[in-house]
């Protein structure tokens, strides 16, 4: 793996929260997501994600198959999706990752 996953390290989801629980060495023993309303994701479901390619290259992570390239930058589709929100959210008070030590 090149990028080891710890509690320094998470990843930043959007879209969903998650919770790690930590044992008391500081090593995540169980990790909870959630749906933006709080509502548990059903693990026995296959969910379609998207991420960019620093991601897909970089994390260690099951997945059933490759993925599909939008071949366009990141910022570029950004751009895209800001430009079609009428109203841009505030993000301030967002807190998508959490851990119970």
């Amino acid at each position: 793996m090149a990028y080891k996953f710890d509690e320094n390290r998470p990843i930043y989801p959007s879209g969903m929260k998650a919770v790690s629980t930590m044992t008391s060495g500081g090593e995540v023993a169980n990790v909870d997501i959630y749906t933006p309303d709080g509502v548990p994701m059903q693990l026995d479901r296959i969910y379609t994600v998207a991420m960019n390619n620093y991601m897909a290259t970089v994390y260690d992570y099951e997945h059933n198959d490759p993925g599909t390239s939008l071949f366009k930058p990141t910022a570029e589709s950004m751009i895209e999706y800001l430009k079609a929100l009428k109203i841009i959210p505030s993000y301030e008070n967002e807190k998508r990752i959490d851990f119970i030590r």
